[in-house]
């Protein structure tokens, strides 16, 4: 094998040209500002990108795993890590619709450990605004309340946006549409971040629901949408002469069963399912109200804060539930109360068994100024799509059909909690999010003999927010159409 000769002074003169050069380069970058730093060594988010591309494909770079545990929130778990919940909500694509689950595992990215909490405020990348301005459409008005939400920057392609709705409900759209249904005043932002988690807040905008006015007086009948929803209560507790008092961590929670947890000044969360009485106490001031937390993540139409709820127990007739469903759609609508009774003189016997159709239903409602209109019925997607919209359905099925309640029905939400079988009018209020269930107002009281069965608040009777199923709903329809309620004005 031949030796290899090596010009051993042309070598030494060819490594002395390199280190040169190299020195030459790093002096150029360093006086030129664009040296290279420690945030720019960092890779990027690993969830898929929730608005427009960015420049450089995200990597893997998260050096641990974090298991939820029973009974934590979002909050919780940023409080205890010492992040920035939008960060956490973000990396991990959490709109806030579903719960966290015991056991689930969240990617906890270093960038977020890495960083202080100063750092978050005062850090901002390259090609950040100075100022980030958003806009609504719709700043004030009653449930539904559909908000479109803008940013007025130029477009920031390789920025990830979180919109905050103010009401535990994200969005990682670049130009989000929202539906409040619910009464409150609701702080809605958004938050851009770079792909080294740098971030910017954008200015609060406050959108006002007032609440729907009613002729009842007496506690509210609150309704959260999932376990682990927040519930905000700021202005809720009065003094004696009418201001609203801060409620403080702190303070006396009187509630069974247990519902609700206290997070922070006027703000909880849900620790477990069902209905409740519950009652806050500080100092000399209290707020009592009841609560009903959904057992499934749902979506709720426009909720009231009363009880929109009627029986047609002990009204006259077995067949009432038309008129009783009637009753319920007018309070939903108006918060007017008008008893089943009433209802049933208005329209009358238009049929001598008692029956009522769609006509005289909405002929009833028109004269109580409540708008209606007939939808046909194709698909389960369309009973959904109307509950989106913030409307209510009431609807002709056969009960028989629907499956009954296993266990006890004051603690069982699912099923037909009757023995009755026959032709019946029920309202559709709500669906849970996995479409398995529809959430209903069914007017067939608890029992006919004296009608006592009550959820755990004391006072809700068990046909307020029953879960029928919608594989037996959907065949059991005995009408192709239903009557959709809105709450617009009186219809012609």
């Amino acid at each position: 094998m031949a030796n290899t000769i090596i010009n051993k002074p042309f070598l030494i003169k060819f490594l002395l040209i390199v280190s040169a050069l190299g020195f030459l380069i790093f002096v150029v970058l360093s006086f030129s500002g664009q040296s290279p730093n420690r945030d720019q060594l960092k890779t990027s988010i690993v969830k898929p990108k929730p608005t427009a591309s960015i420049t450089q494909e995200p990597t893997l770079d998260h050096p641990f795993d974090y298991f939820v545990k029973a009974g934590q929130s979002i909050y919780d778990i940023a409080k205890e890590l010492d992040i920035p919940v939008h960060s956490l909500l973000l990396y991990n694509t959490l709109d806030g619709y579903y719960p966290l689950k015991t056991g689930q595992k969240l990617s906890i990215p270093k960038q977020l450990i890495e960083k202080t909490p100063q750092e978050f405020d005062t850090t901002k990348a390259e090609g950040l605004p100075e100022h980030l301005t958003i806009t609504a459409s719709k700043m004030w008005g009653e449930a539904p309340l559909k908000v479109q939400f803008r940013c007025i920057n130029a477009e920031l392609d390789d920025y990830f946006y979180i919109w905050d709705m103010g009401c535990n409900r994200f969005s990682f759209s670049k130009t989000p549409d929202f539906l409040y249904t619910r009464a409150g005043r609701y702080p809605a932002r958004l938050i851009i971040y770079d792909r080294y988690f740098n971030q910017l807040s954008s200015n609060t905008i406050f959108i006002n629901v007032p609440p729907i006015m009613t002729d009842n007086s007496g506690p509210a009948f609150l309704t959260l949408d999932r376990l682990g929803d927040l519930l905000n209560l700021k202005g809720r507790m009065l003094d004696s002469r009418g201001f609203p008092v801060i409620i403080n961590p702190g303070a006396d929670i009187i509630q069974n069963p247990a519902l609700i947890r206290q997070i922070g000044p006027d703000s909880f969360v849900a620790t477990n399912t069902g209905y409740s009485s519950i009652t806050i106490r500080q100092n000399e001031n209290s707020y009592h109200f009841y609560l009903f937390v959904s057992p499934f993540p749902s979506k709720h139409s426009v909720e009231p804060e009363f009880d929109w709820y009627f029986t047609q127990y002990d009204t006259g007739m077995y067949g009432n539930c038309g008129p009783a469903s009637n009753s319920i759609a007018v309070k939903w609508a108006t918060g007017k109360s008008y008893s089943v009774e009433t209802i049933r003189e208005e329209i009358g016997m238009p049929y001598e068994n008692g029956g009522v159709d769609y006509n005289n239903l909405r002929s009833n409602m028109r004269h109580h100024g409540v708008h209606s209109s007939i939808k046909k019925i194709d698909s389960a997607q369309d009973i959904f799509d109307i509950i989106d919209q913030g409307k209510i359905i009431i609807s002709v099925f056969h009960c028989g059909l629907i499956t009954p309640t296993e266990g006890d029905e004051t603690k069982v939400f699912t099923g037909r909690y009757y023995p009755d079988s026959t032709g019946h009018y029920i309202v559709i209020k709500g669906y849970s999010l996995d479409k398995k269930y529809a959430i209903v107002y069914d007017a067939i009281p608890g029992d006919w003999l004296n009608n006592s069965l009550r959820y755990d608040d004391g006072v809700s009777m068990i046909g307020r927010n029953r879960y029928f199923l919608m594989d037996d709903l959907m065949p059991s329809l005995r009408l192709p159409d239903v009557i959709v309620i809105d709450r617009k004005a009186r219809s012609n």
